[in-house]
């Protein structure tokens, strides 16, 4: 298959060789005629860590919008969260795929329990112990 990381001679090829070498294993698999069709060939590169807590958080920051309109909510993700939550959310194979589901399912848990014990207060800290996901609101 194709994908990164692709090796030639055991060797991990570096960025230029690598859509060298994607490009002409495009050649060899599909028909000249559809590849003259398509305007641009696209290869991504890999997610590190730092881009996973950027898209982890981001996808927070949408679900607190969704909370503050609808429950008068807001949630802001400590450090420690944010970094659990990007580990948790990332698969070589899948990318950040995950990270939707993730973290749907850990705010809205969490969000149903608050909502359950129907706190007056409205700003909560996203934070993790020992690999368990609680809002906190000091």
């Amino acid at each position: 298959g194709l994908g990164f990381g692709e090796k030639a001679d055991g060797k991990i090829l570096d960025r230029k060789n690598l859509e060298k070498a994607i490009i002409s294993r495009l050649k060899e698999s599909l028909n000249t005629a559809l590849i003259g069709r398509l305007d641009e060939i696209v290869i991504f590169a890999a997610l590190d860590l730092p881009s996973m807590e950027k898209i982890v958080e981001q996808k927070i920051a949408n679900m607190t919008k969704h909370f503050q309109q609808n429950y008068e909510l807001d949630i802001s993700p400590d450090t420690a969260s944010l970094q659990l939550l990007a580990k948790n959310s990332y698969s070589a194979d899948e990318g950040a795929r995950r990270v939707e589901k993730i973290i749907d399912e850990t705010l809205n848990n969490l969000v149903l329990e608050l909502l359950e014990k129907k706190t007056k207060k409205k700003h909560f800290f996203l934070k993790e112990l020992a690999g368990k996901f609680f809002l906190s609101d000091k």
